[in-house]
């Protein structure tokens, strides 16, 4: 029959190297490596001692063959379609044939001849018409979306500050005065300045009309607002807190 052709000898090799690294035929590049480093770290002979070491080197010398076997192949056929234009180099140059068109140019433009950069009209230059067309659509909308953002947070601010200038004005006037709910008394107070410094505190302190805090036409000494008569606490049947407590001291029962 006589001596086998180059050909044979290296496809006969490649099945025996991936026969021993347990792949099968059509194995990719990444699953070779992925198994070649798998197997190589199960059979490095340091991890074993004694007896399995020699069976550990043995495999370990059949694994690396192996793997250079597969790399050394994969090279040559790379280099061999890179100079016949894909003589030799069988089904994987009909596969990389197939994909070398995407699409009529009527349909994809520029973008459907291989090659294409998708960033080549980038600042209009060498920009087809419809690469141009797209791109300032998008940068349109884009200088849209961003000129509203920045309309909306100067609104936003501009409010913000002349509501609190505002706001300064009338309490400067005494149209308006800080307070907060007194939920013992069940009635507005002003607010000390130790509590308008507190960070937690402060968010109880509202702005209220003088009316409200003081009460209507209550002023003390020199003209100055004070606060109205505290209003008894009252119990559930609506007594007052105070009568209900010496009832209870001296021993009554409602």
């Amino acid at each position: 029959f006589g001596e086998p052709s180059p050909g044979t000898r290296g496809m006969a090799a490649c099945r025996e190297s991936l026969r021993a690294l347990g792949l099968n035929q059509g194995a990719t590049p990444a699953e070779i490596k992925t198994a070649f480093r798998m197997l190589a770290k199960t059979w490095h002979p340091d991890k074993h001692s004694g007896a399995s070491k020699a069976a550990a080197e043995q495999r370990f010398k059949q694994i690396a063959l192996a793997y250079e076997t597969l790399v050394a192949e994969e090279a040559e056929a790379s280099s061999s379609t890179a100079r016949g234009g894909g003589r030799g180099a069988g089904p994987r140059r009909s596969r990389e044939r197939a994909y070398e068109t995407w699409g009529t140019r009527a349909q994809y433009g520029s973008a459907s001849r291989p090659g294409y950069n998708p960033y080549q009209g980038y600042m209009d230059f060498g920009a087809d018409t419809p690469a141009g067309e797209a791109r300032a659509r998008t940068e349109r909308r884009r200088m849209q979306w961003t000129l509203g953002c920045v309309a909306t947070f100067v609104l936003g601010l501009s409010a913000v500050t002349l509501s609190a200038r505002r706001d300064n004005r009338r309490l400067e006037s005494g149209e308006l005065v800080e307070a907060y709910f007194n939920q013992v008394t069940r009635r507005w107070e002003k607010a000390s300045p130790s509590m308008k410094r507190d960070p937690l505190l402060s968010t109880l302190v509202h702005l209220k009309s003088p009316e409200v805090v003081y009460g209507h036409g209550l002023t003390g000494s020199g003209g100055q607002p004070r606060h109205a008569p505290r209003r008894s606490a009252l119990t559930i049947d609506g007594r007052r807190a105070s009568d209900a407590f010496r009832d209870r001291q001296s021993g009554a029962r409602s």
